[in-house]
């Protein structure tokens, strides 16, 4: 299964650019079936604390690592797994369908 990420807002105080809240979306496909999921996590802390990132020095990388520090890699792993099983449930039920629909008479396009 492939796992995307997408940081998709940062909430931030206009006078020191200090992140508190961050918005993402983890995309899931898997052959060709797709979902996603959408978090959002508070943040702490102080332009005055060591290691303070200016806002406009943050990367994607740095932001994905405070939503996992924040979250817990256990449970980034527990939504993975949750998807993934999702997932392979949509293409069992794709390739083996309850039903069919259709009439004898129609010939298949081809």
């Amino acid at each position: 299964m492939e796992t995307t990420w997408n940081i998709i807002e940062l909430k931030r105080k206009p006078d020191t650019g200090l992140v508190f809240e961050v918005t993402y979306i983890l995309n899931f496909t898997l052959n060709g079936a797709s979902t996603r999921y959408v978090g959002s996590v508070q943040l702490e802390g102080s332009e005055t604390d060591p290691g303070f990132i200016p806002y406009e020095n943050l990367t994607e990388q740095t932001v994905q690592t405070w939503i996992v520090d924040q979250v817990g890699q256990s449970t980034i792993d527990e939504i993975i797994a949750r998807h993934q099983q999702q997932l392979e449930q949509v293409i069992y039920e794709r390739e083996n369908p309850a039903f069919l629909t259709g009439r004898p008479w129609d010939t298949p396009n081809q």
